[in-house]
């Protein structure tokens, strides 16, 4: 069976079509061997890291607990960050994750820094560090992204989420690879669907029709652009990701 610009892969019972309009966007067979790597994180238990809240603009919690800045937060518990509300978390390797409200994560970290994030609702930037022994698998209840030193964002969308004329009908998620390489597995981190690089932001959005998943090129960005990004290396401590590649002028920020 042929396609034209597009390629059906079998993700658990459900056909997932990856549709290229045109840019770098690389479809790969399952690699067994670099999804058995990913899922091993997954697989690790009574993980003892923790995350500081370094920066808080407008209310977040856990249970009925309103978070400060400063604070540790503890492995599995559910952050719940309000409407417009932002706060940025430092991981133990000082990379750093950034979560936009209305939005929902949990956190299983290791003490030296990586682990999984589980994004159950809203925008989370992530910055992450170049370091070997420091990964993280961001998963969402769609898929799971394998990230290592890379700047990247990603928004699961709920009934709650702003509307924006951009977001076709049946939209479930919008990432962008802003600065890295990306590499993405179904929701158990059994199979490698799709291995992405960007030097300057490259975005899609996964939409549902039917029983059938479609991943689609975003010419925009959403969520993020290169100031959020500026302020949120700023604010980490001494180690910091690089940042020449980030194109200020207001004219450039906010897009491609």
């Amino acid at each position: 069976m042929s396609f034209s610009r597009r390629k059906v892969i079998q993700l658990g019972g459900q056909a997932v079509i990856w549709a290229s309009c045109g840019a770098t966007l690389t479809s790969l067979m399952p690699e067994e061997a670099l999804a058995i790597e990913w899922k091993a994180l997954l697989g690790i238990k009574q993980r003892k890291g923790k995350a500081k809240l370094i920066e808080l603009d407008g209310t977040a919690r856990i249970g009925n607990e309103e978070l400060k800045v400063g604070q540790m937060i503890a492995n599995g518990q559910l952050i719940e960050a309000d409407h417009e509300a932002r706060l940025l978390l430092s991981m133990p390797d000082g990379s750093a994750f950034q979560l936009s409200g209305p939005a929902q994560l949990k956190l299983e970290i290791d003490e030296k820094g990586g682990g999984v994030l589980e994004l159950l609702l809203g925008g989370l930037l992530g910055i992450v560090l170049e370091n070997r022994d420091a990964r993280y698998l961001v998963q969402s209840p769609t898929a799971t992204a394998g990230i290592k030193g890379t700047v990247f964002y990603r928004e699961r969308f709920g009934p709650d989420s702003p509307p924006d004329p951009r977001i076709p009908e049946g939209a479930l998620e919008y990432f962008c690879i802003c600065n890295g390489e990306l590499e993405m597995f179904d929701h158990g981190a059994d199979k490698l669907m799709i291995k992405d690089q960007a030097e300057h932001h490259h975005a899609h959005m996964i939409t549902q029709k039917g029983e059938t998943l479609e991943l689609v090129e975003a010419k925009f960005l959403y969520g993020h652009d290169d100031f959020a990004i500026n302020r949120a290396i700023e604010a980490m401590g001494q180690k910091k990701h690089d940042r020449s590649w980030l194109k200020l002028d207001e004219q450039e920020a906010d897009g491609y």
